[in-house]
């Protein structure tokens, strides 16, 4: 059972019916994994590879997913989409002014989010995403994303929190493989 003060849920990795040994193995690969992430994370923030920044961090999510570390998934999540969106604004920026980009109605932005969302990651994928979200919320979440996108602290304040849970993650999922049975 997970305890408020800890970021990892073995219980959920443990559902998964996933024999120990494969478990054990996933720990290390994950252990051995995590410095990489960070310095890639960092890496891809300072050099501005928004592109590169939202594949790490949708990599990641994967592996904090598995072991139910929902807090460090939200955050991830909230990455890759301000990279996704920081992608967008720079490619909107060479097409427009700031005064048009300002001008622009939620649904001119909402649609070249979508464009963009098609353009990486197929419009097959896009159309599973459709179907769990109205036309209303995805346009919404579009301007909620671009906003933020507006504020580089923003990215910031959610790598730097990631990379201090990475961290603390490796330490303490490293003391719960010795009790993993």
């Amino acid at each position: 059972m997970k305890r408020d003060n800890e970021i990892i849920d073995l219980d959920f990795t443990r559902s998964l019916g996933l024999d120990n040994e494969l478990i054990h193995l996933i720990i290390d690969i994950y252990i051995n994994q995590v410095d990489e992430f960070i310095s890639l994370l960092q890496k891809y923030l300072v050099s501005k590879e928004w592109m590169k920044l939202a594949e790490i961090a949708h990599k990641v999510k994967g592996s904090v997913t598995f072991f139910g570390m929902k807090e460090l998934e939200m955050l991830l999540k909230k990455i890759q989409l301000l990279a996704q969106a920081y992608r967008l604004t720079d490619l909107i920026s060479k097409e427009a002014s700031n005064q048009v980009l300002q001008e622009m109605e939620i649904k001119d932005i909402g649609n070249l989010c979508r464009s963009s969302f098609v353009a990486d990651h197929g419009y097959d994928l896009f159309k599973k995403f459709k179907m769990s979200v109205s036309e209303r919320e995805f346009y919404n979440q579009a301007i909620s994303t671009y906003r933020d996108a507006k504020n580089i602290n923003v990215l910031n304040f959610n790598a730097d929190k990631v990379i201090t849970l990475l961290k603390l993650s490796q330490t303490e999922i490293t003391t719960k493989k010795k009790y993993l049975v």
